[in-house]
């Protein structure tokens, strides 16, 4: 049965000691997406600039720079670090950061463009949420935190522009991404939960894989310690001995203790005592 925090989703109790396994699996086969997700964050931030010469033409460019400054160095380096040992222990981490750094980015230019008109940048924090949420992996309790993070912070930057925005636009927007960061966490949490219990099965099926091969080897060495006489075994009518596949000629007693696990004790049977021994009043059975 799993056993799991309910908030955390970490592995607890008897099933703790999978938490590490977990996570380095978790890493390992999503390591690759990861990278990729750098150079999608990358594009997406500088397909953006578009949005900025349409809306903002007379700060487009300051925005660009801050950009290429502040934020598009931030993916590059930590493009790189995928490739360092220690990445497994902070990548959780980094990646939070980038959804607060991106969310906080769009932020910054909503309050220095102080105009009513904000959509653009709007749609960029909603972007960073579906990001922070689906596309990034990271665990729950990671992106939950940073959406929270970031829902603070666009609450702060909007109601710092109230004089520029209506306060239903402003209701409207604080809402909207309220209900989003719901409904992420929800996404998240049915995520991390789905690849935990898979990983759960996996362990388990693991572990039932190991038994059964020690099982069958066990049988094996079971099977080997048995040795079976059958076939037709060449005799001679005279002394009786057997011949062995070498070819050499064995007593009866050797050929059979050599075969299988039977051993003799040697006696005399009543026919041959009356032979061997006529003067004798031998009372054999």
């Amino acid at each position: 049965m799993l056993q799991i925090n309910p908030v955390s989703l970490s592995f607890n109790n008897a099933q703790s000691y999978l938490e590490p396994d977990y996570l380095s699996a978790f890493l390992n086969r999503h390591l690759g997406h990861l990278r990729f997700c750098h150079f999608v964050a990358i594009l997406f931030l500088t397909l953006w600039t578009y949005f900025y010469i349409l809306y903002y033409p007379d700060l487009w460019l300051f925005f660009l720079k801050f950009k290429m400054v502040a934020i598009i160095p931030m993916f590059v380096i930590g493009f790189f670090l995928t490739y360092s040992r220690q990445y497994i222990k902070w990548y959780q981490f980094i990646l939070g950061t980038y959804v607060v750094m991106v969310g906080s980015y769009f932020n910054a230019l909503i309050i220095i463009s102080n105009k009513s008109d904000i959509a653009p940048l709007i749609y960029g924090i909603t972007f960073s949420y579906i990001f922070n949420y689906t596309f990034i992996k990271a665990r729950f309790i990671t992106a939950t935190i940073a959406g929270l993070i970031l829902y603070v912070i666009t609450m702060l930057s909007l109601i710092y522009l109230t004089s520029s925005i209506s306060s239903p636009v402003l209701i409207s927007v604080l809402l909207f991404h309220g209900l989003l960061n719901v409904l992420g966490m929800i996404i998240a949490y049915t995520i991390e939960l789905s690849s935990r219990r898979e990983y759960h099965l996996e362990v388990e099926l693991k572990g039932e894989r190991d038994r059964q091969i020690a099982l069958n080897k066990k049988l094996k060495s079971s099977l080997e310690e048995i040795k079976i006489l059958q076939g037709i075994l060449p005799i001679c009518s005279n002394c009786k001995k057997i011949r062995d596949d070498a070819g050499y000629w064995n007593q009866i007693e050797g050929y059979i203790q050599s075969h299988s696990d039977a051993q003799f004790s040697h006696s005399v049977c009543p026919d041959c005592a009356k032979r061997l021994y006529p003067d004798l009043d031998l009372k054999l059975k």
